[in-house]
């Protein structure tokens, strides 16, 4: 990994950290008065905005703290809650391209349709609603360009100031170093598409008896790296 980009990635975050919590301090300064929940909420609003502009790996972070409510308020997590799955996508060129990259000409004869508008866009994909040759809807979930490399100088990053501030004796109760390793492991699985279609059919076959669990097939020929399909499901996020 070039050390290069990683200070280039390290410089571009501490950017616009900076520019974010200036950002938020003129707000707070000419909001006045703010009773609690506005107050909260204006946190909320300012995090996420800013894990949205620093890309998929502090989208993720975003992602979990919006699931611990024993850890933030109700108005800082409502925010938080859109970076599940309405992050600012992708531009459809940039989907197209990467399904020229991860597809042969023979895959990409078997769709017959490709909505441009995603049906959601979170940290690492988004997905698309498409239409095969022989009528089935199916789901793209389409992996964005730039997150496997954006996530590895990430971790990097990361990596490095947990072990530096591991060195403090008041701060290494908090095993910072093992906290973005696991944080790293998981978020790289969420990387790895080959894995996630092997997940979905081991579960599948799990509950193959259960009239009770429904599980989206896989449309196996059109799983890559970067890609997977499966039947289109309608559903309501609970």
């Amino acid at each position: 990994m070039s050390w290069f980009r990683l200070w280039l990635r390290f410089a571009h975050i501490a950017f616009v950290c900076a520019g974010a919590f200036l950002v938020y301090g003129f707000r707070r300064l000419f909001a006045g008065r703010l009773s609690e929940e506005r107050r909260q909420r204006l946190i909320g609003e300012s995090l996420a905005s800013l894990l949205e502009r620093l890309g998929a790996t502090f989208i993720k972070f975003g992602q979990i703290l919006s699931t611990r409510p024993d850890l933030l308020p109700p108005g800082v997590i409502e925010p938080l809650a859109r970076l599940q799955d309405q992050v600012p996508p992708a531009s459809f060129a940039t989907i197209e391209r990467v399904l020229s990259e991860e597809w042969t000409d023979e895959q990409h004869a078997q769709v017959r349709e490709l909505d441009s508008a995603p049906v959601a866009a979170a940290s690492v994909a988004q997905v698309h609603r498409a239409v095969l040759q022989d009528g089935t809807v199916v789901a793209l979930k389409v992996q964005r360009p730039e997150a496997a490399s954006q996530v590895h100088r990430d971790l990097a990053i990361l990596g490095f100031w947990a072990r530096l501030f591991d060195r403090f004796r008041a701060l290494r109760m908090l095993s910072l170093p093992g906290a973005v390793e696991r944080f790293g492991h998981a978020l790289e699985g969420q990387l790895d598409f080959l894995g996630e279609a092997a997940n979905n059919r081991r579960f599948a076959e799990a509950f193959a008896d259960n009239p009770n669990v429904g599980v989206p097939a896989l449309v196996d020929p059109l799983c890559t790296r970067r890609v997977v399909a499966m039947e289109f499901v309608d559903g309501v996020k609970a």
